[in-house]
């Protein structure tokens, strides 16, 4: 989606908070309306590139689980794939680390526990 992408490198190059709904729409000639038909708000958005990546995550890790029946090698390829992952997507990376940052500047005023906000980091509802 054309939304998710310039989003994804406007959020790299301009950071998460000084990208609006209206600068994406810009950088992609729709008007804010028709994202805004998609999207209630930026934090959607980012909510949607962050569990499009830990989708992508998990296929990595399930793929890489499936050459490494033991444990510790298991362990220690998990570990390098994240790694490998992380430096190939640096972008995807920062995109989960600051949706899990927004969600705990919402959950902490609201009252919200720690179990259920980090549940929701990694994916959860």
């Amino acid at each position: 989606m054309k939304v998710l992408a310039a989003a994804s490198k406007m959020f790299a190059d301009r950071g998460y908070e000084a990208v609006t709904l209206r600068a994406i729409a810009e950088e992609i000639g729709y008007t804010h309306a028709v994202i805004y038909q998609h999207f209630p708000d930026k934090w959607h958005i980012l909510a949607e590139l962050r569990s499009e990546t830990i989708g992508l995550l998990i296929q990595n890790f399930d793929a890489i689980a499936a050459k490494h029946p033991a444990p510790k090698e298991r362990l220690f390829a998990t570990s390098r794939g994240l790694i490998q992952f992380c430096t190939a997507h640096p972008q995807r990376f920062r995109n989960i680390c600051k949706a899990c940052e927004v969600m705990l500047i919402v959950a902490v005023p609201t009252g919200m526990s720690v179990g259920t906000m980090k549940l929701i980091c990694v994916g959860e509802t």
